[in-house]
């Protein structure tokens, strides 16, 4: 009999220690493939399987909560934003381009996604939302931080999918009243965007996902950007109860910190970046490459801008340019993801 027990014992063991190993293959991958790109104020990483389904951040089930809920899920991190976002659809290439302003020095990572039941992404990440504060040069990390990257697919501040379907927010602070449905799960509005990234090919499917949550921005409001290789666009607001959806006549939009289905008919403006951005997008008549998109950005940028993305919509490439550096910048091609 004990020979018999000792055997079970072992067994049973071996079985522990093997499910174990199963369950931790892929973020120990995850963990390890976090690196920095070489010659560039910027990381990497991908991320194999899909734990974040388990680790989604949902947010309370109240509207004075909803309105409430801080930006940053793991301490009381606030942004304040002033970025520029803007999609240009009339030549062969549709192109999108986005700086992001911050005041601060954030590391940013990017993020390669490939999830079962869902579509490739590549993302960009800020890892001080994910508490990794990180000195500039900054190369290894350790166990502990690592652990916290499990949780970056669902703080992604734009992205691309692998059907050219493109993503980002921009901060609107407004008091106007947003929608909320009790019957809806609600969730930050960046875990939205990781949502309509796994699961949408067109901006229609994207905007239908996005209205089956309630979306807390956190201390200010919010609208995003949509755009697809088809050159649809959309802006994505949220004011008088209602989800706003603006479309353009023109192949060509743009978003900085207004809401733009706000503003009075004939209404000029006043953000400089938003009409440095609108006159050279008229000027071009949504058609302009991938270079000038870029020149577009700097000349939109501030001194507070982190970086500037473009995403070519119709070959999958991104173009980076960090902290203003627009003589280096950095190509990432689909091979890449």
């Amino acid at each position: 009999m004990v020979p018999r027990r000792r055997k079970l014992v072992i067994i049973g063991v071996v079985l522990i220690v093997s499910t174990a190993a199963i369950l931790l293959v892929n973020p120990l991958r995850t963990m390890y493939s976090f690196k920095k790109i070489p010659g560039y104020p910027l990381y990497s990483m991908t991320y194999f399987g899909r734990a974040y389904d388990h680790l989604r951040f949902t947010v309370p089930q109240s509207e004075e909560e909803l309105e409430s809920v801080t930006l940053h899920p793991f301490g009381g991190y606030r942004e304040n934003q002033a970025c520029t976002v803007f999609t240009a659809t009339g030549g062969d290439k549709m192109i999108y381009g986005r700086n992001r302003d911050l005041y601060d020095k954030n590391r940013a990572l990017l993020l390669f996604t490939n999830p079962p039941g869902g579509y490739k992404s590549v993302s960009i990440v800020d890892l001080n939302q994910l508490g990794l504060i990180l000195e500039e040069d900054q190369e290894s990390i350790s166990f502990s931080q690592r652990i916290l990257l499990m949780a970056a697919p669902l703080l992604p501040t734009e992205g691309m999918n692998e059907f050219g379907l493109t993503i980002a927010k921009a901060d609107v602070p407004t008091g106007d009243i947003r929608p909320f449905d009790p019957a809806k799960q609600s969730l930050l509005f960046r875990t939205a965007m990781r949502v309509v990234l796994d699961h949408a090919k067109t901006t229609g499917e994207a905007i239908e996902l996005l209205s089956q949550y309630n979306i807390a921005f956190g201390v200010y409001g919010g609208h995003f950007l949509i755009a697809d290789p088809t050159g649809d666009s959309a802006i994505v607001e949220y004011f008088d109860n209602q989800v706003q959806v603006i479309r353009s006549p023109d192949p060509w939009q743009v978003i900085t910190n207004f809401s733009v289905g706000q503003l009075d008919e004939g209404e000029t403006p006043t953000c400089q970046r938003y009409l440095v951005t609108e006159q050279s997008l008229e000027g071009y008549q949504g058609k302009v490459s991938a270079e000038e998109a870029m020149a577009i950005l700097k000349d939109a940028s501030i001194p507070e801008t982190l970086w500037s993305i473009v995403y070519n919509m119709t070959d999958l490439t991104l173009d980076i340019a960090l902290y203003r550096d627009y003589n280096a910048d950095l190509q990432i091609s689909p091979p890449d993801w």
